[in-house]
C-alpha cells in the first residue's frame, strides 16, 4: 500500500506538480521482484531503477527491447537495465555506458576478468575482517569501535589513492568538475564493489577530484563495516551476502556482460553520435531540481530543468528523428513533462518506494513496444537554448530588467540573441561576448547557466577593473567555487523567493541574486556609502 499522505503533501507543496493528478499511472510490473533484480547487479547504489522496474516500468522496458535491434543504456550506473534484460532472456546487442571511472572500470573488469576480481575482493574482505577482529558483534559501541571505523575508512582511502593514475593535474580536474583517471585493474573493481557495498545507504562513490587528489570515498561514520546501532556494534551491517559469497554472483554477472559493449563517454553525446533506427535508448540522468551525490560533479548540471531540456533538444532530438526508441525517467516536473509531450512522447507517472512521483516518458506503445510512426518533434519553447555547448540562457524577467535599468541605464547586453536583446548594443553567440572588450559600458548580464557560468562571472569582474559597470543575474549558488572567486568580490543583492523566467508559469528551481561589479573608483564610493 503506497503512502497516500506523502503523495498529497508532495502535490500541495510543489508547484511543479499541477499536472500530476491528470496523468495516467504506468502499471506494467516485471515478473522479477525488486529483491531479485537487486541480486542481479554488481553493487548496490542508491536509486530507483530496481523499484520502478519491479513495480511500474519492467513490462514496457521488455516490450521495447524485444522490438529493437540494440539496447543502449546511456547512463549506466549499476547496469541495472542491462542485467534485468539479460535475466529476462533478451539477447539483443547491448551497450552499457558509464561516465564515472570507478564504475566503468568495474563493469569492464567484471566482464573480462571475473576470477581476478573475485580473488581481489576476497583479499579485501579479509583485510576488513582483520581490522575489526577485536570487536564483538552486539557489544557496546565504544572508543575502540569508533577508532575501528576510522581505520576501515583510512584503509579504503589509501587503497583508492594507490590506484589513482599518476601525474594528473588535480587542480584543473577539480576546478572543471572532471573525474580522476583510475588504473584499470581487477583490484580496482574489487575495491569499488567493496566500498560501494560498505557505504551507508549505498550512497554512490564517485571518482571526483579535489585540488590535491581523489576526493574522500567516505567519512568514518558512513562505513557499514562498523556501525553504531542503538549504541551497539553491528559488523558488516549491509552487503554481507554479496561480499562473503561473491564468486557465484560475479560469475553470473560476467556471463550477462559477455556480449555487452562497455563504453565510457558523455551519455548525451553518445546518444547524439550513435543512436538511431532500431535502437532502444534508456535515459536516467541527474534528478531534476535536486542536488545529489549520485552523479559526478560534471554531470550534476543536468538537474537544472533548463539545461536538461537544452540537452534533450541538442543531443536526443536528432536520434529521435532517426527513429530511435526512448524511455526517459526523472523527477516529476510539469514544465519538463509538457515539453516532452511537445516532442511527441507519451508521459506517465510512477511512484518510488516512499511515494515520490516520477515521470516516465516514451515514444513507443508501452504494451507492444512499437514506435509511433513518423515522429515529428516540435521545438522546445520553455527554455530557449542558445548555445551549442548545451549551456542555457534563461530569458530575463522583464520586470527585473526594467527596475535595474531604471537604476543603472544599461548600454550593453553581452549574452543575447537577436530576438531577446535588452540593449541596443549586444553580443550574440556568434559574437562571443567573452572575447569582446566591454570597455566602460554599463552592462546587464544574464549569463548562460551551464558550466561556462564561471567564465562569464570572471569576465564580468575583470571588465569592471577596466572601467565597466556590470550587473549580473546569476543563480545564487553560494556553494560553488565561481561564487566565492568572483561573486563575493561584488555587491550582492539576494532576491526574495524564486523568479519566473521567460514565459514560464512556474518558478525556477533555484534562487537568484543580483551581483554588481563596479569600476574600482565607484566601488570605493559605494563601499564608503
Amino acid at each position: 500500500m503506497r503512502n497516500k499522505k506523502i503523495r498529497k503533501d508532495l502535490k500541495t507543496e510543489n508547484e511543479l506538480m499541477e499536472d500530476l493528478a491528470k496523468t495516467e499511472e504506468i502499471r506494467m510490473p516485471s515478473d522479477l521482484s525488486k529483491d531479485k533484480i537487486t541480486q542481479l547487479i554488481p553493487f548496490n547504489m542508491q536509486g530507483n531503477k530496481t523499484h520502478l522496474l519491479a513495480d511500474s516500468t519492467g513490462g514496457a522496458v521488455l516490450a521495447a527491447a524485444r522490438k529493437s535491434d540494440r539496447v543502449i543504456d546511456a547512463f549506466g550506473g549499476a547496469g541495472t537495465y542491462v542485467h534485468f534484460l539479460r535475466a529476462c532472456g533478451v539477447d539483443k546487442p547491448m551497450l552499457l555506458n558509464e561516465y564515472d571511472p570507478f564504475r566503468y572500470i568495474t563493469h569492464s573488469q567484471l566482464k573480462h576478468n571475473p576470477l581476478s576480481v573475485t580473488y581481489s575482493l576476497e583479499d579485501y574482505v579479509e583485510e576488513l575482517k582483520g581490522i575489526v577482529s577485536h570487536l564483538e558483534d552486539g557489544a557496546t559501541f565504544d572508543e575502540q569501535a569508533a577508532a575501528a571505523q576510522g581505520a576501515v575508512v583510512d584503509f579504503l582511502q589509501k587503497e583508492a589513492d594507490r590506484l589513482v593514475f599518476p601525474w594528473q593535474d588535480f587542480g584543473h580536474l577539480s576546478e572543471n568538475g572532471m573525474p580522476v583517471s583510475m588504473i584499470n585493474r581487477p583490484e580496482l573493481a574489487a575495491l569499488y564493489i567493496l566500498i560501494q557495498c560498505q557505504k551507508r545507504m549505498y550512497r554512490p562513490v564517485q571518482a571526483d577530484a579535489d585540488p590535491t587528489g581523489l576526493k574522500p570515498v567516505m567519512n568514518a561514520t558512513e562505513t557499514e563495516t562498523v556501525v553504531n546501532s542503538g549504541n551497539k556494534i553491528k559488523l558488516f551491517y549491509h552487503g554481507k551476502k554479496f561480499l562473503f559469497d561473491a564468486e557465484d554472483r560475479i560469475k553470473a554477472i560476467s556471463q550477462r556482460l559477455k556480449d555487452v559493449e562497455i563504453t565510457r563517454e558523455d551519455g548525451w553525446k553518445l546518444i547524439e553520435n550513435n543512436a538511431g533506427d532500431g535502437d532502444f535508448v534508456l535515459v536516467d540522468t541527474s534528478y531534476l531540481g535536486k542536488s545529489t551525490s549520485n552523479y559526478n560533479a560534471s554531470t550534476q548540471e543536468d538537474s537544472t530543468p533548463g539545461i536538461y531540456l537544452g540537452k534533450i533538444k541538442q543531443y536526443l532530438v536528432p536520434a529521435l528523428r532517426r527513429g530511435a526508441r526512448f524511455l526517459i525517467t526523472n523527477n516529476w516536473n510539469d514544465d519538463v513533462v509538457r515539453e516532452l509531450k511537445g516532442l511527441g512522447f507519451s508521459v506517465y507517472k510512477a511512484f518510488r518506494k516512499y511515494g515520490e512521483p516520477e515521470l516516465v516518458a516514451m515514444n513507443f506503445d508501452k504494451e507492444t513496444g512499437c514506435i509511433a510512426s513518423d515522429p515529428k518533434p516540435k521545438s522546445i519553447n520553455f527554455i530557449k537554448v542558445h548555445f551549442s555547448s548545451a549551456t542555457v540562457e534563461w530569458p530575463t524577467p522583464q520586470g527585473v530588467f526594467n527596475e535595474l535599468n531604471a537604476e543603472f541605464g544599461f548600454t550593453l547586453d553581452p549574452c543575447a540573441t537577436h530576438e531577446n536583446a535588452k540593449c541596443e548594443k549586444y553580443f550574440t553567440m556568434a559574437d562571443d561576448g567573452l572575447k569582446q572588450d566591454w570597455g566602460k559600458e554599463t552592462v546587464f548580464m544574464n549569463p548562460p547557466y551551464g558550466r561556462t557560468i564561471k567564465n562569464w562571472m570572471k569576465k564580468a569582474y575583470e571588465s569592471s577593473l577596466g572601467g565597466a559597470t556590470v550587473v549580473c543575474l546569476p543563480p545564487a549558488r553560494t556553494d560553488t567555487k565561481w561564487w566565492h572567486d568572483y561573486a563575493m568580490k561584488g555587491e550582492i543583492r539576494l532576491i526574495k523567493g524564486r523568479l519566473k523566467f521567460g514565459d514560464s508559469k512556474s518558478s525556477a528551481p533555484f534562487p537568484s541574486a543580483i551581483v554588481i561589479f563596479r569600476p574600482p573608483e565607484q566601488a570605493d564610493v559605494a563601499m564608503a556609502a
